[in-house]
């Protein structure tokens, strides 16, 4: 099926200090947005950070969230499974950013995984916003935070301009054995657990259901030394982060996208959705338990931003 390369509908609220808003067409199948945004001037002697462009992203279908992450966050998450799939920086004409001069990000938002070894498994992914029993979603919207002009970084009279990209297909979802449609996403759930001291920190907000591919957790000022993951009181996870960095490399994952602010729980190691934390047990119950154990490093806070990877129906 071939695929379109195309903009989307023009974004509206482009200045700093501002939530955007895009609303994008029902019908196909969503296999990447890119965001493409570009900042008029930095401050002299200074570049722009990704930081300083987007913010907050919401992915909403039927008006219900289906990801929320930062662009940061976001970020980690695509350099972690290949160093292609880093945002780029440009002067805005395709060579190298100067000191003050014009900054041009393209920051891509996947739904079909490339990183996946197999075609189909790559395809699965995509987001499908129509089905073929003639059903479709009432409404597809994209969100994003403009962050207020950070004067160290960007120049007081600078503009700011956005575009997003759309690769898409005609690619119809299916139907489950029971005639309904399917409808399942990689969707992203964040939350932020503030702590005051070193140690284990227990973390329990967790919605018990569907799959998790991944758990990120993030610390902007101190470190994680080991996390452990229990489900129903039986250990899953119990790694330093050394062992845990090495097991992410062995099973492919890039390297250079590990962080020492970072400890990235990967569950979903290979093309089958079968490899993800199902919250079910084995006679297909809903688990009653499960929490997350990091040992922090520090006390300087604030807390641990997490961000969950989780597969299964649209919410």
């Amino acid at each position: 099926m071939d695929k379109i390369l195309k903009l989307s509908e023009p974004v509206k609220g482009q200045a700093f200090n501002t939530r955007a808003t895009v609303e994008l067409p029902v019908g196909p199948r969503y296999h990447r947005l890119v965001f493409e945004i570009e900042v008029s001037a930095a401050a002299t002697g200074q570049h722009v950070a990704l930081a300083d462009v987007l913010g907050l992203i919401n992915v909403k279908a039927n008006g219900t969230s289906q990801r929320q992450i930062l662009a940061t966050e976001l970020d980690h998450i695509n350099t972690l499974n290949g160093a292609n799939y880093a945002y780029n920086v440009d002067n805005g004409a395709g060579g190298a950013t100067a000191t003050g001069g014009k900054h041009r990000f393209m920051l891509p938002m996947f739904f079909a995984e490339p990183w996946r070894k197999g075609w189909a498994a790559q395809e699965s992914r995509a987001l499908k916003t129509s089905w073929v029993d003639g059903s479709h979603l009432n409404s597809l919207q994209l969100e994003f935070d403009i962050p207020a002009l950070n004067a160290t970084n960007i120049a007081a009279a600078a503009t700011i301009s956005f575009k997003v990209w759309t690769l898409t297909d005609a690619v119809a979802g299916g139907l489950d054995a029971n005639k309904q449609p399917i409808a399942n996403i990689n969707k992203y759930y964040r939350n932020f657990e503030p702590y005051t001291a070193a140690g284990d920190l227990y973390l329990t907000r967790f919605a018990k259901r569907q799959a998790y591919e991944a758990i990120h957790l993030y610390t902007p000022t101190d470190t994680i030394s080991n996390v452990k993951v229990t489900v129903d009181s039986v250990i899953k996870r119990d790694a330093s982060k050394a062992a845990n960095d090495n097991s992410l490399i062995y099973y492919d994952l890039n390297e250079a996208g590990i962080s020492a602010n970072w400890y990235d729980i990967v569950f979903d190691m290979s093309d089958l959705v079968e490899d993800a934390l199902f919250m079910t047990t084995s006679t297909g119950a809903p688990v009653l338990e499960f929490q997350v154990i990091p040992t922090v490093v520090g006390s300087a806070g604030p807390g641990i931003y997490v961000v969950n990877e989780v597969y299964g129906p649209l919410d």
